[in-house]
């Protein structure tokens, strides 16, 4: 069934956004919203506004465009978005259809289905919606003119030359005759649209397909809501709670500022499950997850760990998750510490990561252990992150909302997750912030049991069965690397 992706460029006009996800809601697939970070870095002006967009959340790819080199000029932030745009796109399929337009220039679905159905693989409208339109007047003084909508099938993006797009575009371009009128009069704006298009290695890089915008993006000077993160912490058994207050200091000590919830999950849901439980006992809340067999570092005596957590999460906007470098407690020979987790990779495919080879029962380094030197000291985008010592953002849960009901028990659903979250175009970040995790408790205990792990077992086939459509780039790129051999 052909999906419809409609994709804006948030400039700040909240009413308009919220006035087009109520009008399209039933009408379109998801909402790709692109918000290009202004000079001044600040947190996106959505954030701040999510509550009036909230209801909408499973509809939506948030897409927060930052960086160094932030824009400052409408041609500028026009090609970052383009640029970012295939970030909410990346599950479309050849035959969907890519809507593209002004924040308050809302499409009628009724002529794209019209126009998807003439077989053209591309066409341009303007909004005719009387209220919609007088409504955009009204908040522009009647300034606004809209510049129509385009809308194009996903399968345009994997021409490989500015050219070879345009050209399409433009041939594609045979509407209905009760709006080519239209058709002739933005034709011209088509072309504006999309100027120049840059493809590598297929949906990866858009390039000034937005220009004439009426609003530069407005700076992001609205600051992140107050509240701080609450950090959860589901336990399996009485001493669970008291095992993290000591490490952490949370009744008398350095941790008392952190808010610590505690949860025992005494009817063996999983952890993931007991992270989302308590995730949902505080909506309108970011989230740190902590496990019971986690600790600060040795000379962390007044919890800096979370202090510097909340300072990289802050400088990354993008982020959906941002998650600590994990290390067994135990050093190699060289005098390091050991990797636990410092970020998820899919090599080949297949879930992986860096760290383990660590016999925490002996207190031993294996020779496949790594230790933790200056080449992990940075931040770096990873394809996800294990679900402990991670800072999660509201808007990723609320769009992506419970663990997918096809999994059991334990593991792999934090991977599922983090590719959610990619999915609607937020970043998964490692940070050089630092914990200590024994990883020699909780659920591990129970893979002994023939029945625990094959719950383990069904859930990476349905994870592979799944994600299989995403996980063939991976597979092309290593046959790649071994053919260049």
């Amino acid at each position: 069934m052909t999906k419809i992706y409609d994709c804006v460029l948030f400039d700040g006009r909240v009413d308009l956004l919220e006035r087009r996800l109520r009008e399209l809601t039933g009408e379109v697939f998801a909402f790709v919203i692109v918000e290009v970070m202004g000079e001044d870095k600040g947190q996106p002006q959505l954030r701040s506004q999510w509550r009036r967009i909230k209801q909408f959340a499973r509809q939506i790819r948030y897409v927060v465009v930052c960086g160094s080199n932030s824009p400052a000029s409408e041609t500028q932030v026009s090609q970052r978005f383009a640029e970012n745009l295939p970030r909410g796109l990346m599950d479309a399929n050849a035959d969907d259809v890519v809507l593209i337009s002004d924040i308050g220039s809302i499409p009628e679905i009724r002529l794209v289905e019209h126009a998807e159905a003439t077989g053209h693989q591309a066409f341009v409208f303007h909004a005719t919606n009387s209220a919609t339109r007088q409504a955009i007047d009204n908040s522009t003084n009647g300034t606004l003119n809209s510049s129509g909508s385009i809308g194009f099938k996903s399968a345009l993006l994997e021409k490989q030359s500015a050219t070879e797009l345009c050209q399409a575009i433009l041939n594609g371009v045979r509407p209905a005759r009760h709006y080519s009128h239209a058709c002739r009069r933005y034709r011209r704006s088509l072309r504006n649209f999309f100027g120049s298009y840059l493809v590598h290695n297929g949906i990866e890089r858009l390039t000034g397909m937005v220009s004439g915008w009426n609003r530069a993006v407005a700076a992001a000077g609205q600051s992140r809501s107050k509240s701080a993160p609450v950090v959860i912490c589901p336990y399996l058994g009485p001493a669970g709670a008291e095992q993290v207050a000591s490490a952490f200091g949370t009744v008398t000590g350095a941790g008392e500022r952190l808010e610590f919830y505690y949860y025992e999950d005494t009817g063996r849901l999983g952890p993931e499950r007991a992270y989302q439980h308590c995730w949902n006992r505080f909506p309108g809340r970011d989230v740190i997850i902590i496990h019971t067999d986690m600790k600060p570092m040795p000379d962390d005596r007044l919890n800096h760990w979370y202090d510097q957590l909340l300072h990289h999460v802050e400088a990354l906007p993008d982020a959906g998750i941002v998650a600590c470098d994990l290390l067994f407690p135990v050093k190699n020979d060289n005098g390091l510490w050991c990797i636990q987790s410092a970020g998820g990779r899919l090599d080949d495919g297949l879930i992986s990561h860096i760290g383990s080879g660590v016999d925490v029962g002996r207190q031993k380094a294996g020779p496949r252990a790594i230790g933790y030197d200056d080449s992990y000291r940075h931040v770096r985008e990873v394809e996800w992150a294990t679900f402990g010592g991670v800072y999660i953002r509201r808007e990723a849960l609320d769009m992506c909302g419970s663990f997918d009901e096809r999994y059991k028990w334990a593991y792999v659903m934090d991977v599922d997750y983090c590719l959610e979250i990619r999915r609607r175009g937020m970043k998964i970040y490692q940070v050089p912030v630092n914990l200590l995790h024994a990883e020699n408790g909780t659920t591990r205990q129970y893979l002994d049991q023939k029945s625990y792990r094959g719950l383990v077992a069904e859930n990476h086939k349905a994870f592979y069965l799944k994600w299989d459509w995403y996980l063939k780039r991976f597979k092309s790129a290593s046959a790649r690397k071994n053919r260049s051999r």
